[in-house]
């Protein structure tokens, strides 16, 4: 299963997502910009983060572990990946 937790920069998101993943069992937390973000990122770098992410979720759900993906990308480009879809 794929959950995500989202919110500015410094809101404290990363913080929530590992405490709530110590309590919640097998989960792990990853964040879009733990890449880092690259001068100048545009929608079409957000969306190729959001699509390795989606691929990312359903390698775990192969192996039976769900992912709390943080980040800042809008909810609605959550769905709109490739991925999401299969």
């Amino acid at each position: 299963m794929l959950f995500k937790l989202t919110g500015s920069s410094c809101s404290g998101r990363t913080t929530l997502a590992h405490a709530a993943a110590g309590r919640l069992g097998k989960i792990v937390v990853h964040d879009t910009d733990e890449l880092g973000v690259p001068e100048g990122a545009d929608r079409h770098w957000r969306h190729r983060m959001i699509e390795m992410s989606v691929r990312r979720a359903l390698d775990y759900q192969d192996l039976g572990i769900d992912l709390l993906l943080c980040g800042q990308p809008p909810l609605g480009e959550l769905p709109a990946a490739p991925s999401a879809h299969s």
